[in-house]
């Protein structure tokens, strides 16, 4: 009786994403305070093979048999503690479906069904934890999918064009069916608008988890690269080539710098027109109505990705290999070319 007691005091958050709401800072602020959080009654659990989230629980759910299953809920009622607010942060408890790999299955004609299952075996899991409060952020439509194309695309999960990946993955941008789905497996689920939280993202999280708010909330991570280099990338990896090639391209689009060409330029994006993207708009839904501020999609349109931002984006690459090729050369290989030749060549 005392053990039950107990229990029905803990609470359980599960903090679901969406994909690009600013789920990576929230998750490496609270890893980073674990110990903080903790002395005030926060548990936000380091599970094996996580680090700062909960994704690779998330999708060893999806793909669980019985005994992993088992596994599964051991490792949740281990980091319990009584009294306290165990929080799951996984983005991915928003995308997953049963049975199917990581980004395969969004095509199919059963995937409504594979979500709910997912949906049921995650609350089935968490379950004898306290009553479960899901909570989940949405971006607009248009925003969502170019940010989440862009990062799925330089993690290399695949190769798709933009075209084909909104075709593809259809069913993530019907966020009044997903809200709806999620709703019936965990009633009372929140959402918010990530332009809610964006402005002050982690201390405005936390007001809306109710948890206390840990130091150290300045942070943002994950930059998504300016589109033009997303473009350019995906037409280096249509054209085929060495996979160490195709690996430096995608580390070059991963920093800073390969959007410097256009830090003062119009804005682009990947749509081809702005009558597609109104267009991918209207097939998509809001959460709720009304969920997104009135307007917001009418802002002054970007432009689109001309051949000649391809070209820009292709000589920044060359000249970030040539410094990287001379940043290899260590002083012993300096010294032996120079004593080989006589002199100094560039390398490249």
């Amino acid at each position: 009786m005392r053990s039950c007691e107990r229990r029905a005091e803990m609470r359980l958050i599960l903090h679901a994403g969406t994909h690009k709401t600013g789920t990576t800072t929230v998750q490496e602020v609270l890893a980073a305070n674990r110990s903080w959080l903790r002395t005030r009654g926060v548990v936000f659990p380091a599970l094996p093979g996580c680090s700062d989230s909960h994704n690779d629980f998330a999708h060893r759910l999806a793909l669980a048999d019985a005994s992993g299953l088992r596994g599964l809920r051991e490792q949740l009622r281990s980091v319990a503690e009584p009294d306290a607010t165990l929080i799951l942060s996984a983005e991915e408890f928003s995308a997953r479906i049963l049975g199917e790999r990581h980004w395969e299955g969004f095509d199919r004609p059963d995937y409504w069904q594979r979500r709910r299952a997912y949906l049921v075996r995650l609350r089935e899991i968490a379950s004898g934890l306290g009553p479960p409060e899901l909570l989940i952020c949405y971006r607009r439509a248009d925003q969502y999918a170019a940010s989440l194309y862009a990062t799925n695309l330089l993690s290399d999960r695949f190769r798709w064009s933009f075209a084909e990946f909104l075709t593809r993955c259809a069913p993530l941008f019907d966020f009044s069916a997903q809200l709806a789905l999620i709703r019936e497996v965990f009633p009372g689920a929140r959402a918010s608008p990530f332009d809610t939280l964006r402005p002050d993202l982690v201390p405005r999280f936390c007001a809306w988890a109710g948890l206390p708010v840990p130091p150290g909330t300045g942070r943002h991570s994950k930059i998504t690269p300016d589109a033009r280099v997303i473009a350019w990338l995906h037409a280096r990896r249509a054209a085929g080539g060495p996979e160490r090639q195709q690996a430096r391209a995608t580390e070059f689009a991963r920093q800073p710098h390969a959007s410097a060409p256009f830090r003062t330029a119009p804005r682009a994006w990947l749509w081809p027109s702005d009558a597609a993207r109104r267009a991918f708009l209207a097939s998509a839904t809001e959460p709720e109505p009304g969920f997104f501020a009135a307007g917001a999609a009418d802002a002054a349109p970007a432009r689109c990705v001309t051949p000649q931002d391809l070209d820009a984006v292709e000589a920044a690459f060359a000249a970030w290999r040539r410094g990287a090729l001379w940043r290899a050369v260590t002083p012993a290989a300096l010294r032996r070319r120079i004593a080989r030749t006589g002199r100094l060549r560039g390398a490249t």
